[in-house]
């Protein structure tokens, strides 16, 4: 007897917090949706369960304004007639860090289990344009036992499941989307024209399935259920035959797969073809500046806030927990693709640029305070001249340059010393004027704003930049240096046109169009005319860049620039230049070309020079006046090379340097332009350079006159959310929503960086571009504060190719929470040392101890080679 096909039909809404409208009109809709949901499944038998997209923020969103039906829904969810989690928002996955990831999943957990319920132990990710390589290994960390997603698979998989590997061999059970989230979406439709579809559904994946099982989703954006719909399915049955169609859950579903054990094909890496959906990849650079805020929230609360809050905690201070969630929450907030990639309307995105602002507001305020809290631990000799307490974030020991605002006499001379007293290179910057959104550098004004008994008694103005090069900064640990004043005002900077610049690593060759040449004195090759700027026309939308026919790019080669500083500070050279370049203002009327009359693009440009690094840092102003284009940056090297590589959530992503698939089968343009969450190195033979960067997401590959050529998008300006009229893309991507804010008219700030590798090694890679992504940070100790005893802080000692990914107190408030990986070939080694005995445990990214590791004050973790490591540490019963 033939077995029954089982349709599993899962009935759900997709609910985008904002996007064509703002987040309260939405809300609005959402209130409609969940206050009938009760009567709805009450008054329908054959109506099981309702799915909620994977999000607990709609949970919470609703709870906000219906606090009376919290006990309603939760009783829902608990009888199994509804689906949450296991996300609190559903994120873009390529504008993101994998620890935001992470996160995300850890604070809807600690929702749920407020609530007394559980979220679905599924990878829901219906809608992401596309999904990262490492991806899987954080579904796995989480201890989730299947995916459910949609878009980008293409050709790598054409059936309803596969096995998804990260590149280092993490796997998961997947489940494919073929026919997108909306296959079984009632859109309106009455139930005869439903039945159709299901029978058209049924028929079509029939051929790509894996098992004896069919997933018909029911539901799509904003929609609301048909209630009514599966008492129709026993007629249905009957009439399609040899099916058993089931109001079924997504948990429901994934079980029937597994338990009949497919032999499932194995799928290594990023998928992002458009070959049959829309991947929609350049909002990796639409409204730039939510890109370039982001970062540095990201940056903040894990390298800073979160390992600063938790020495505070080993230390048995309060932990600040709900403002580092506020935090957090704000932020994640906006990692929902729409939100992020800035394809949404103006009203929106100004939401979600407050929304991050505030979360770095906040975030810096809390850095502040926690290396205030910090500084009664350490020992201070208050008489050696102003405090300044050092904390370096780099998970090695290092030499580095911190600068911070500090309040002093611009009259006075002064010198910075180290606790030995050895005087260390330093300079003030006396025309310097304190921005305390610019967050590293302006933590001692925070601190002491927060702590003064009357704002009167803060003076902004007297704060100054103090810049010094600090010496043998352990790792993720502590030192205090001193700014005194001095009897002799030395100046050992001074302006003039010298550009000219060599260190042992390479030597700096100026061009007349502020452009430069690179001598790599390792390796001996040279590379010419980096970072010179490209333009052309873009007539595309919020999601796809869209080429002009008969356009030509514009470039700044062969255009002056002028010099307009020049310092030698002795450890660094710094030089800025004013560049302007002429560019149309706008496209064509009839979007088929560009305006013919032109204005000018200003830049101005920081190149900063460093003695002892093979790196030249870039700071970068530019004042975008014209609409409709998109401008890069551009590096270009001497060499063909075979791949191109970029840093992912947990390791490297190769690619191939140029291609272009744009046919009959393809919905959109598929090209070599990628997304990278930090850098990118070009790594064969003599070519050994990586450019990292702070919030520049997007970068362009090609082959050229048997260079290779790489161009890093600072903007794209464009006005619709989307249009039908694109050379890169089939048809509308949104509604036809006009966008003005989206041409990005204004002064945006960025900060790159190129470095030159010796070994080209991963190991290496990460190890240079994390001590430029990551600097010291620093406060002034303006006041003498009590001494509340030594310092109990463990010490961390980590093996090169060890990378540091999150230092924080657990969910549950009992222990540290240390996460690194591995880009080694061989087994690595964590030392840890302790003032007293500790428990180490292996855990999961869930946060679950797993297998005690070690006990003791010496403690050797070993790491294998590509692996991803959470370990807990535990003070031993009877400690502190």
């Amino acid at each position: 007897m033939k077995t029954k096909t089982k349709v599993h039909v899962v009935t759900h809404t997709h609910w985008d917090r904002e996007w064509y409208l703002t987040f309260e009109i939405f809300r609005m809709r959402l209130l409609t949706l969940m206050d009938n949901l009760k009567d709805g499944i009450k008054t329908h038998d054959s109506f099981k369960s309702f799915s909620l997209d994977g999000q607990t923020v709609v949970l919470e969103d609703y709870f906000e304004l219906r606090p009376e039906k919290k006990e309603e829904i939760v009783s829902l969810i608990k009888s199994q007639k509804l689906e949450v989690g296991p996300w609190y928002i559903l994120p873009d996955e390529f504008l993101i860090t994998g620890e935001s990831f992470i996160r995300n999943f850890l604070i809807s957990h600690k929702l749920l289990k407020k609530w007394g319920i559980e979220g679905i132990k599924v990878g829901y990710l219906p809608d992401m344009f596309g999904h990262t390589a490492y991806t899987p290994s954080i579904l796995k960390g989480l201890g989730l036992k299947a995916a459910i997603l949609w878009r980008g698979v293409g050709d790598a998989s054409r059936e309803t499941e596969f096995i998804w590997s990260s590149p280092n061999g993490d796997s998961i059970h997947t489940i494919n989307l073929i026919h997108s989230y909306s296959n079984g979406a009632h859109f309106g439709r009455d139930t005869l024209k439903m039945k159709e579809v299901f029978r058209n559904e049924i028929e079509t994946l029939s051929a790509h399935k894996t098992t004896n099982n069919i997933l018909i989703m029911n539901g799509t954006d904003h929609e609301f259920p048909l209630y009514e719909l599966p008492s129709y399915f026993p007629d249905w049955e009957k009439e399609f035959g040899d099916v058993e169609i089931l109001h079924s859950k997504f948990s429901t579903y994934v079980d029937s797969v597994l338990e009949e054990n497919p032999n499932l094909k194995k799928v290594v890496g990023e998928l992002k073809s458009p070959k049959y959906e829309f991947i929609l990849k350049d909002v990796t650079s639409t409204r730039i500046y939510i890109k370039l805020a982001n970062f540095l929230a990201q940056k903040l609360l894990t390298r800073y806030v979160e390992p600063l809050s938790s020495y505070l905690w080993w230390e048995g201070e309060s932990l600040n927990s709900t403002q580092i969630e506020y935090a957090w929450k704000l932020l994640l907030k906006s990692h929902p693709h729409d939100s992020i990639c800035g394809c949404s309307t103006d009203d929106v995105h100004k939401d979600v640029e407050v929304r991050i602002r505030s979360a770095k507001e906040v975030s810096a305020s809390l850095v502040a305070n926690s290396l205030y809290k910090l500084a009664k631990y350490m020992d201070i000799d208050y008489e050696k001249g102003i405090p300044i307490l050092v904390y370096n974030p780099y998970e090695y020991e290092r030499d580095g340059e911190v600068s911070l605002f500090l309040p002093i006499d611009t009259s006075a001379s002064y010198e910075v010393i180290d606790e030995k007293g050895e005087i260390l290179e330093s300079y003030i910057d006396v025309k310097s004027k304190l921005d305390p959104s610019f967050a590293l550098e302006s933590l001692t004004f925070l601190s002491k704003y927060k702590e003064a008994v009357s704002p009167a008694l803060v003076d902004a103005f007297s704060f100054k930049r103090v810049t010094f090069l600090a010496k043998g900064l352990s790792p993720l640990g502590f030192s205090v240096f001193y700014l005194k004043k001095k009897e002799k005002i030395s100046h050992r900077e001074g302006i003039s046109q010298d550009t000219a610049f060599e260190n042992r690593f390479y030597r700096f060759i100026l061009n007349s169009d502020g452009s430069f040449n690179l001598e790599d004195k390792i390796n001996k090759i040279t590379y010419e005319n980096l970072n010179y700027f490209e333009d052309v026309g873009d007539g595309g939308d919020e999601y796809n860049f869209s080429w002009l026919p008969g356009d030509e790019p514009i470039n700044s080669l062969k255009k002056d620039a002028k010099i307009i500083d020049v310092k030698d500070y002795g450890f660094e050279k710094v030089i800025k230049i004013h560049k302007e370049i002429e560019l149309p203002v706008a496209i064509s009327p009839d979007r088929k070309g560009r305006s013919s009359k032109r204005c000018m693009l200003p830049i101005e440009i920081t190149y900063k020079l460093l003695r002892d690094l093979p790196r030249v840092d870039v700071e970068l102003t530019l004042t975008n006046t014209v609409k409709d284009h998109k401008l890069s940056f551009v590096v270009e090297v001497p060499k063909r090379v075979s791949e191109v590589v970029n840093d992912g959530y947990f390791g490297m992503v190769s690619h191939p340097p140029d291609y272009r698939i744009y046919d009959d089968n393809y919905t959109e343009e598929d090209i070599s332009r990628y997304a990278m969450e930090s850098f990118v190195v070009l790594n064969e033979e003599k070519v050994k350079l990586s450019v990292v960067t702070q919030g520049i997401h997007e970068y362009e590959s090609h082959i050229v006159n048997e260079n290779t050529k790489l161009t890093f998008t600072l903007l794209r300006a464009i006005e619709w959310l989307s249009r039908d009229d694109l050379t890169t893309r089939r048809g509308h991507a949104g509604p036809p929503v006009f966008t003005p804010d989206a041409q990005c008219l204004g002064t945006y700030g960025y900060r790159y960086a190129f470095v030159l590798l010796e070994e080209g090694s991963k190991e290496e890679m990460y190890a240079k571009a994390k001590d430029y992504l990551y600097e010291p940070v620093a406060l002034g100790v303006l006041e003498k504060e009590k001494k509340v005893h030594s310092s109990t802080l463990p010490s961390f000692e980590f093996d090169k190719g060890l990378l540091l990914s999150a230092l924080k107190v657990s969910d549950e408030g009992d222990s540290l929470i240390l996460r690194l990986f591995s880009q080694r070939k061989k087994e690595g080694t964590l030392n840890i040392k302790t003032h007293e005995p500790i428990d180490i445990w292996d855990a999961n990214m869930k946060e679950d101890t797993l297998v005690h590791i070690s006990m003791g004050e010496e403690n050797s973790i070993p790491i294998l080679p590509s692996c991803i490591k959470t370990i807990s540490l535990k003070r031993v019963k009877g400690g502190k």
